[in-house]
């Protein structure tokens, strides 16, 4: 649809949740319109009516959603913008690349969604469990791991940048994480090269940034329930290379969702223990599904 002439705009009355939403944009790079809604929206449909106008009167970016023929229907994406920033006094967020704006190929776009949607989830579930918090959340970019790692021959390098780190804190303890979308497309061999960079982070890793926890885990979110079993098959394959393969968590992003985002606190997660067995049905950490069950079990009177 196109935009209206300005003299035919439906006056805007600028509001602090449009702020806001400058503001989210900024910090997440871009975001679909079921996310904005679930960020700060009742419903769907107030969420449309209100993006269409900010969109009309030029505060916000809006761009058709890549997609290939055969698809679906066609879907917006929404970035921010200076004027939006401009006139609702929206503080600038930087993210990992200043404010470089990259090309907005359907790979990248549907990564970039992929990463917001874990994190939206996340900030949905701390929502619903007030006694874990964010502590730190570093976006893809504003972390350049290089790693050295010694093979046969020589010395093999690399720099890991994850899509993100984050640290949560739960009863006075702070975990950390990285964050790894897997959506199909890595090769085997950018996989292995990658597991082995984090293995060698997690033996010593505030020698690599001090901001990392030691004890970290890595979150491995693949497209599928296939996706999962292929990876955690590649971990169980490269055995003693990893050390410490239970480092590695993995599950599927149907596994949580907006509507049930505390789920990713919840028994998801799977890895490969030292001995080689798979083991299903983890938390990211014992203390947090503990909290959940004292949350959800009122005590007994």
């Amino acid at each position: 649809m196109p935009k209206s002439k300005p003299e035919n705009l439906k006056p805007i009355q600028l509001q602090e949740r449009d702020k806001l939403l400058v503001e989210a944009l900024d910090d997440y790079g871009l975001l679909t319109t079921e996310q904005i809604r679930y960020l700060l929206f009742p419903s769907m449909s107030r969420a449309r009516k209100r993006l269409h106008l900010l969109w009309q009167h030029g505060l916000v970016h809006k761009i058709e959603r890549p997609t290939r023929l055969g698809e679906g229907t066609k879907s917006y994406l929404f970035r921010p913008n200076a004027k939006g920033r401009r006139l609702t006094g929206a503080k600038t967020i930087r993210n990992g690349n200043g404010h470089k704006v990259p090309v907005l190929s359907p790979l990248y776009a549907e990564h970039q969604i992929a990463v917001n949607r874990f994190r939206i989830c996340l900030t949905l579930a701390l929502g619903k469990t007030p006694e874990i918090t964010l502590e730190t959340w570093k976006k893809d970019g504003q972390l350049r791991l290089k790693v050295s790692r010694h093979k046969a021959g020589g010395s093999e390098s690399a720099t890991i940048v994850p899509d993100a780190y984050f640290s949560l804190k739960s009863e006075g303890s702070k975990y950390g994480y990285f964050l790894e979308i897997d959506r199909g497309t890595a090769t085997i061999s950018r996989l292995k090269k990658k597991l082995l960079g984090y293995a060698t982070i997690f033996r010593s890793p505030r020698s690599f940034d001090p901001l990392i926890a030691p004890g970290f885990r890595v979150l491995i979110v693949t497209s599928s329930a296939r996706r999962r079993q292929s990876l955690l098959e590649l971990i169980q394959s490269m055995g003693t290379s990893l050390r410490r393969s239970d480092v590695f968590l993995v599950t599927n992003s149907a596994q949580f969702s907006y509507e049930a985002p505390e789920a990713l606190f919840g028994p998801v997660w799977n890895t490969i223990l030292a001995d080689g067995r798979m083991q299903n049905s983890l938390t990211l950490h014992p203390v947090f599904s503990s909290s959940r069950q004292r949350q959800e079990k009122p005590p007994v009177r």
